[in-house]
């Protein structure tokens, strides 16, 4: 899984751009820009949710690199892929431009997207479940389980821009802990025997996993450069 081309960001498209000079409503429009290719992310996940090669085949319509994105041949995954559909009308010269920030990641993208959704189908939950004695004591320790498997993979992604494989990889190891926290308590909930609760445990283990697939990709890539960097330093 790819680190988003760190080295050609910082190397590359950042300095073309020379002394970027941006103001206060210059960063709002391009952070409004990159709210919208989390939901436009969240939208296709919800789409294609039952594929089972959901998470490279929502790579490819995002126009992600799939020799990052996916360890192995991407072939079967590209062979059958849709148009690209991310908006390609307001696609232009200038949005190539952009400078990169940790909210263009991949990895941030997909991880942020998918736990968001944990959050709505939570908040819906909530509601459903006011009256409900044996699921409320569950559901803040599970929000919280999400917080921080939220604030650890922002923090892996960051290390890992900078060139820092492996504190990226211990971030990557307390997102691992923190969501199976997350685990704990949704098995917590289902012990709780709640016909509200049946349908969003299913959902909510298999987004879990979704996660969990996304980080271990990105724990083998880390691996991976810091055996490159140990044998290109012996």
């Amino acid at each position: 899984m790819s680190h988003y081309e760190h080295e050609s960001f910082s190397d590359g498209d950042w300095d073309d751009r020379g002394d970027l000079i941006w103001n206060e409503f210059d960063w709002e429009q391009y952070l409004q820009q990159q709210d919208r290719f989390l939901h436009h992310y969240l939208e296709l996940y919800n789409q294609h949710r039952k594929r089972e090669d959901r998470l490279d085949y929502i790579a490819s319509l995002m126009n992600w690199d799939m020799e990052d994105w996916a360890p192995g041949d991407p072939s079967a995954v590209l062979e059958n892929q849709a148009p690209s559909i991310i908006f390609e009308e307001e696609a232009s010269e200038d949005d190539e431009m952009d400078p990169y920030t940790i909210h263009r990641h991949p990895v941030y993208i997909a991880v942020k997207a998918i736990l968001l959704s944990l959050e709505v189908a939570l908040t819906k939950l909530t509601a459903k479940a006011a009256s409900d004695s044996k699921i409320i004591p569950h559901l803040c320790p599970f929000l919280s389980a999400l917080r921080e498997c939220e604030n650890n993979t922002l923090l892996a992604v960051q290390a890992i821009d900078f060139g820092d494989y492996a504190l990226g990889t211990a971030q990557l190891k307390r997102s691992l802990r923190a969501l199976n926290q997350a685990m704990a308590q949704l098995e917590s909930l289902n012990a709780a025997d709640s016909k509200t609760l049946k349908p969003f445990a299913q959902e909510v283990q298999i987004r879990l996993f979704d996660v969990r697939e996304i980080w271990l990709r990105m724990m083998a890539f880390c691996r991976e450069e810091i055996n490159r960097q140990g044998d290109e330093g012996a």
